[in-house]
């Protein structure tokens, strides 16, 4: 239990919403994974037990709903990071590859939400697609529509995105009707009434375009009578020749036809030409397409209003076209700006493709992630170069230790493991922390490093763990890409994945993680007081106790009995030196506080007219004075100014003490009135939780039964119908043989024929016979069966009972002890 609540809890998890592990979990676990059942029942877990616990799916690295569809599918389109490709139909090069239609279904069956088609004029008055003005080859539009109705929503139910790049001139409206007919029901036509195409309503949800196919091609517009086109010129600049060569084919699309613009709906392309005309026009329903070089431009220069510009409508991302090896930017840089489809080219398995199989491994495949909180609302502002804390969000440590392997590879090499993080600028590591190459031993090689650690992770939401092994040579073995919000604290096996984040099925590392808030120095002792009031409140009361022993030090309390001193020989100097500053104080005290009697005495004898006698000296005060060593009076000292100067600044400072603890006290009164409330509040809302759920419950558990029931009956009658068919099928058998017997013995076929009737009457009896005893065993074990269920049924509403009658009373021994540990 120590092990469960120290090393694989979250320490950010609440105590009172997610309680600690306690006793009876810990020995389900035992019972659960620990193989020797003498050391189960004695709670006691084995080095095996605890293997297959690091082992289980209950000790997965992540968090289990990552996998699940936990994501909000309620929000705009425009919302949500959405799995894109690009150039879809090709395998290979830009320029000399391969065109496939199978491509289209492996992309699909991928979780890829967004595949990108070229349309061309065929030969044989047919579209084509492939990739214009290069030598690579083409494939019929009709069967890659056709691939695409079969594989749309095998792997995901949420919409699709047909992006066209239209070059047709004249089969434009064999497209329309190819989408039509093959798309069917799937294609949506007509936008929503509750979503009109109108500036300034929002777009669709994903729910609400389950399994629906959105077109993405230009729309033709009609311009108005005497409208001036502008006209080409004859030479273009150096910089606009760049910029064509660099989208591609994208730059010369054929005009829209009538067909397939009435197809174009919530995915309706505009040409982009600044954020403040994109934000006037305020069109949800409008993307622009950017090609890498010119998004990676308005990033630099423009990033918040890059950011606003996603919150309100969708933006394409697309690879230049002087990557004719189809290699893949990286796109963890576009979805920091919030941008949507971020397309790569599916058929290069390189780093940039590996981080986006990873990121969209998550939310169940379903091609969507939503956006973190902060990049889809319009009153908050974020800018995807911060450094430092974003407002709102809560930075991350993170600590990765690499401990061992297991299975590695079949291969005799040395391996070493890298760990690196990619997310905003700030948080972005990578080449940095690596672990030292294991010679010769891919089996269970031991590593054993230093923690990894990523001390300020200034957005969690979009981060990202890439571990990844590698073989000595630098080649790799295996991956895996893990969201840091979604790590689990504690000791980890990491299933690795390949390069296409296909699960391996032996290799894995075993590693150590720490996951917690960022702190600063200066404010942990504060975030400390905030994550355990409880600790800072006992620590509140020990210093109080310090305090109030501080104080009664300085208190000389009635009846209290001096101590002997240690040293007498000090003591006795101490008590030498008292009378001598004693009459110092008494002398100077006496001059001050009788007027001057010093001086009038001066005077008075000064003004004596009798001379001195001969040999004689006079003097104005004589040592025999009897004034000089008078007792000096204590009282009379304490009301000396200096002495009362002093006295005034201790009761001030004891004072301002006093004050203080009255605060304290009060502080505390009020702190644990307030953590009593919130703590009983707790509680309340967590019984009402379980007593919500008690009906839906039991009356699960009460159909259960009653399917059981009737299962169980349907296999008696079952067994008696096999019986009685398997009794008649012996006494046939029985039969037959009798008769062939009787045929060998009896010659007189009058003879044979009535010997026959009688063994034909005495198997009927006892087919009757039988089929009778089965029938009444038969109802006797119905009659059973319904006996046993009434008892369940009976067991069921006791249960229940006793389940909300417990509920009433843990409830009520809580908030008891709750105020017993209060007081």
């Amino acid at each position: 239990m120590a092990f469960l609540n120290g090393e694989q809890r979250d320490p950010r998890l609440n105590e009172i919403l997610y309680p600690p592990c306690d006793a009876a979990r810990t020995k389900d676990l035992v019972r659960t994974y620990e193989p020797n059942k003498e050391f189960a029942d004695k709670g006691h877990i084995s080095p095996d037990g605890l293997l297959r616990y690091l082992l289980s799916v209950e000790n997965d690295v992540l968090m289990a709903e990552k996998y699940d569809l936990h994501d909000d599918m309620d929000q705009p389109l425009c919302h949500y990071f959405i799995n894109s490709s690009h150039n879809t139909y090709l395998v290979g090069h830009q320029l000399t590859g391969r065109a496939s239609v199978e491509i289209y279904r492996q992309c699909l069956l991928a979780g890829c939400r967004c595949v990108e088609l070229d349309c061309w004029d065929g030969s044989d008055d047919e579209p084509i697609i492939t990739h214009g003005f290069t030598m690579c080859t083409e494939v019929k539009f009709r069967e890659v529509m056709e691939a695409i109705a079969e594989s749309a929503f095998k792997t995901s139910d949420y919409p699709i995105v047909l992006s066209f790049e239209n070059h047709c001139v004249k089969q434009q409206d064999k497209l329309a009707r190819y989408c039509r007919e093959i798309l069917a029901d799937s294609l949506l036509v007509d936008p929503f009434d509750s979503h009109p195409l109108e500036p300034g309503a929002p777009l669709p949800s994903p729910n609400l375009l389950k399994r629906k196919i959105l077109i993405k091609n230009k729309k033709k517009h009609m311009h108005r009578p005497g409208a001036k086109r502008k006209s080409k010129s004859a030479g273009e600049p150096v910089e606009q020749l760049k910029a064509k060569q660099e989208k591609g084919t994208a730059a010369s699309e054929a005009a829209a036809g009538t067909a397939i613009s009435a197809l174009v709906n919530y995915v309706t392309p505009t040409h982009f030409h600044s954020f403040e005309a994109a934000e006037k026009k305020n069109r949800g329903y409008e993307i622009s397409s950017f090609v890498e070089t010119q998004a990676l431009q308005l990033l630099k220069t423009k990033p918040v209003e890059f950011v606003n510009y996603n919150k309100r409508q969708m933006s394409r991302i697309y690879p230049k076209g002087t990557r004719v090896d189809s290699s893949n930017y990286m796109p963890q840089a576009f979805w920091n700006a919030g941008c949507q489809l971020v397309a790569l080219n599916f058929q290069s398995l390189d780093l940039a493709m590996q981080m986006n199989l990873g990121f969209f491994e998550y939310n169940h495949r379903c091609g969507y992630v939503l956006k973190p909180d902060f990049m889809r609302r319009v009153d908050r502002r974020f800018d995807p170069f911060a450094e430092s804390t974003v407002d709102g969000i809560v930075a991350g440590t993170v600590s990765v230790q690499v401990l061992s392997g297991q299975m590695l590879t079949d291969k005799r090499c040395g391996v070493y493991v890298e760990v690196e993080m990619y997310g905003l600028p700030a948080d972005t590591v990578r080449k940095r922390f690596r672990s030292k190459t294991v010679p010769n031993n891919t089996i269970n090689p031991v590593f054993n490093e230093e923690p990894f650690v990523f001390s300020k992770v200034v957005l969690p939401h979009l981060a990202m763990i890439r571990i990844l092994l590698c073989e000595e040579t630098g080649k790799l073995l295996g991956h895996r890409i893990l969201p840091v919000n979604g790590l689990r604290p504690g000791y980890r096996h990491v299933a690795l994945r390949s390069e296409g984040n296909v699960p391996l099925s032996q290799p894995m590392l075993f590693v150590k993680i720490v996951v917690k808030d960022y702190v600063p120095d200066a404010m942990a002792a504060f975030i400390d007081a905030l994550s355990n009031p409880i600790a800072y409140q006992s620590e509140l009361q020990k210093r109080e106790k310090q305090l109030e022993a501080l104080i009664e030090d300085d208190v000389e309390l009635p009846n209290a009995t001096r101590p002997e001193p240690a040293h007498p020989s000090a003591e006795a100097r101490r008590t030498s030196v008292v009378p001598v500053a004693a009459a110092a104080v008494a002398a100077m005290t006496r001059s001050t506080s009788n007027g001057g009697s010093l001086q009038k005495s001066a005077e008075a004898a000064a003004a004596m007219p009798t001379p001195p006698p001969k040999g004689q000296f006079i003097f104005t005060v004589s040592l025999t004075d009897s004034a000089l060593v008078e007792a000096v009076d204590l009282d009379l000292l304490r009301k000396h100014p200096a002495y009362e100067k002093v006295a005034s600044k201790q009761e001030k400072e004891v004072a301002k003490v006093k004050k203080k603890q009255g605060r304290v006290g009060q502080m505390r009164r009020s702190q644990t009135d307030s953590m009593l409330s919130l703590h009983k509040d707790q509680l309340k809302q967590e019984t009402t939780v379980l007593s919500k759920y008690c009906a839906p419950l039991f009356d699960t558990l009460g159909a259960l039964v009653k399917e059981r029931h009737e299962q169980q009956r349907r296999k008696l009658n079952d067994v008696l119908h096999r019986q009685e068919m398997e009794l008649k099928r012996q006494l046939d058998e029985r039969n037959k043989a009798e008769k062939k017997e009787l045929a060998k013995r009896h010659r007189d076929k009058q003879e044979l024929s009535r010997m026959k009737r009688e063994v034909q009457q005495k198997h009927i009896n006892m087919a009757v016979n039988e089929i009778q005893k089965l029938r009444e065993l038969h109802r006797a074990k119905d009659e059973e069966l319904a006996r046993r269920q009434d008892e369940t049924q009976r067991e069921l509403a006791r249960q229940r009972e006793e389940y909300e009658r417990r509920l009433t009373d843990e409830l009520k021994q809580k908030c008891d002890k709750l105020e017993h540990e209060f007081q």
